[in-house]
């Protein structure tokens, strides 16, 4: 069931920070953490967020084949995108969403990166 908190301007508040983060490939322990937006008129804040919230979108998004999930070599140059499976269980264990190695990221597959913004709403259902 699509979480209370997903109405109204908190909705496009979270859904605009979560977009955010997968347009900078961020790693998922950024995820819930507060955000701030400054524009040339204020600087304000957002967050955090509910981890289990930021997952149950993520995941859906997930399984829309909109988004991916690497994780950084110890070097941190070279990439490792996660199998599907993989990625799904570490998007879900929000427990485990802390700064550390190895550092997962968040990326939009080249579906999510052509997609509109209504097909990334679509998915979240109207429930």
């Amino acid at each position: 069931m699509r979480p209370a908190i997903l109405k109204g301007e908190v909705a496009h508040r979270l859904l605009s920070h979560l977009r955010l983060l997968i347009d900078e490939e961020a790693p998922l322990w950024e995820v819930p953490a507060r955000s701030t937006i400054v524009t040339t008129d204020s600087i304000a804040h957002d967050g955090p967020w509910d981890a289990e919230v930021c997952s149950w979108v993520l995941l859906r998004w997930h399984k829309a084949g909109l988004i991916g999930v690497y994780r950084l070599a110890p070097d941190a140059e070279a990439t490792d995108e996660l199998a599907a499976r993989e990625a799904y269980l570490t998007v879900e264990r929000f427990e485990r969403w802390r700064p550390g190695e190895p550092e997962t990221h968040l990326f939009a597959t080249e579906r999510g990166a052509t997609a509109p913004d209504n097909v990334w709403l679509s998915v979240l259902g109207d429930d």
